[in-house]
């Protein structure tokens, strides 16, 4: 009977070690994106331009000042 339990708690451990390693890959993968996005921005004024217009006309539409 303990040899059940011992395969259950060891899958349990196997998939909670899987999960560490797929949160920590997403983590990764969400900084290298944000770094490459923030080097696109720095390296193209004009893309800075375009996102900071997006981001003002959002926030006044969002506030209701434009309809």
């Amino acid at each position: 009977m303990h040899h059940a339990t011992d395969l259950l708690a060891l899958q349990e451990l196997g998939k909670g070690r899987a999960r560490k390693l797929w949160d920590w890959g997403k983590g990764l993968y969400r900084v290298s994106a944000v770094t490459y996005s923030a080097f696109s921005l720095y390296t193209n004024p004009w893309l800075v331009r375009a996102v900071l217009a997006a981001l003002w006309t959002a926030s006044k539409v969002m506030t209701g000042l434009v309809h």
